[in-house]
């Protein structure tokens, strides 16, 4: 196997999609002060991306002060958001046995082989032929006649 073709196989391994974050989990084990953090960063942010909003319909492409603030509040926020997300998360808990980062619970059926979800589906759309195997990405043998 070519040096080329290791970086492909490694680039494009199977998405570990059954062992999920669990968010629930991590915040229980926080302390109040821990969850108060992380409380207040992901407020901040979703103000901030309120402010962004304003100007979704505008068409002259002009950006509002509000919007131009919301858009560096949003980046700070992230910032301290992710801040406090590594300071009190031990690396290993985000991380599935195979050393991918854990997909969050919350996602749904997310397809092992191209990364596509419920809500994000294939270009040309597809369906589901196992719990983590997409009809675009499923070999002819995997999908059933009636499926």
């Amino acid at each position: 196997m070519s040096g080329r073709e290791r970086q492909i196989q490694i680039a494009f391994r199977p998405l570990n999609v059954t062992d999920r974050w669990d968010s629930a989990a991590i915040a229980a084990a926080l302390t109040p002060e821990q969850r108060l953090d992380l409380s207040v960063a992901a407020l901040d942010l979703v103000a901030a991306w309120s402010c962004t909003e304003v100007d979704h319909l505008r068409t002259d492409g002009v950006i509002s002060p509000i919007s131009r603030a919301g858009h560096e509040a949003a980046n700070q926020a992230t910032e301290q958001l992710l801040d406090a997300f590594v300071a009190m998360v031990p690396r290993d808990d985000m991380l599935a046995p195979n050393g991918q980062p854990r997909i969050p619970q919350n996602l749904g059926l997310v397809c092992e082989r191209c990364g596509c979800t419920e809500n994000d589906a294939c270009e040309d759309g597809c369906s589901w032929v196992t719990d983590c195997v997409c009809r675009s990405c499923a070999a002819p043998w995997e999908v059933t006649p009636n499926g």
